[in-house]
This record gives C-alpha cells, sequence and structure tokens, in this order.
C-alpha cells in the first residue's frame, strides 16, 4: 500500500469517528477486519489505488471500499449517514492533498444469516503535496 492509500483510508477513519450521526448508529470504525466485531460497525475494507497526475505533478487515485454491517433493524439511515459524512473530505493528510472525493458505488445486500451490508465505495484523487 502507497502512502497516498495509507493517507486516504487514515483520513476516511478519522472522518466516520469523529461524525457524531455515524458514530450514534454504530459500536465502532474498524480500520481492518476484528475478530469480535459487534454490530453494527463499519469495516474499512480496500484501499486500492493506481497513478493519477499530470506531468508536472505526482498524484494517485484511490478507492477505499467501506462496509456498514448491521442486523435487521440496526443502522437505519446508516448508509444516508455515511454518505454524507464522506460527501466533500478534500484536506491535505500525511503530505498529500486530496483534491476530489466522490462515493461511485453502493451497494445492499442481504446476507444468510440474516444480518445485511451495505458496501460503499470512495474515490480519492490526490497530488503529493510540493514542498
Amino acid at each position: 500500500m502507497s502512502s497516498a492509500e495509507q493517507a486516504v483510508r487514515q483520513h476516511v477513519a478519522n472522518i466516520l469517528r469523529g461524525n457524531s450521526a455515524v458514530m450514534a448508529l454504530v459500536h465502532q470504525v474498524y480500520d481492518a477486519y476484528a475478530p469480535r466485531m459487534h454490530m453494527p460497525y463499519v469495516r474499512i475494507d480496500a484501499a486500492e489505488g493506481r497513478a493519477w497526475g499530470t506531468k508536472e505533478r505526482e498524484g494517485r487515485e484511490v478507492v477505499v471500499t467501506l462496509y456498514l454491517v448491521a442486523a435487521q433493524g440496526q443502522a437505519t439511515g446508516g448508509g444516508a449517514a455515511m454518505e454524507a459524512a464522506l460527501a466533500d473530505i478534500r484536506a491535505e493528510v500525511m503530505g498529500w492533498q486530496i483534491v476530489s472525493s466522490h462515493i461511485v458505488r453502493s451497494r445492499w445486500s442481504e446476507k444468510a444469516d440474516g444480518h445485511w451490508q451495505q458496501q460503499l465505495a470512495l474515490r480519492c484523487r490526490c497530488f503529493r503535496r510540493v514542498a
């Protein structure tokens, strides 16, 4: 994972943990799989990066996948709260300037054991900060 992926992932985790609407609906925001996660929760999953930039500036496009997991009837409105919190996360983080962010995919599914999950994919485009 490059530093851009790490920066975006950490920034997303901090935004969600600091958002009162999201935290009112979930127990925790996990930045990886944890063996004893209690529903409802948000899990930050993969962070995929690829080259994105200009001739003059180094850049990365980072797509972070997030899951909101809950039992039926829990965390109603959680997906909307997450989307609102992540609507515009432009910032300078760990030497990278996040210049745009968009939810590019939202998918809801019900699992065999009765819980449901909403998957969000957040695309961020970043430039390395020029010293």
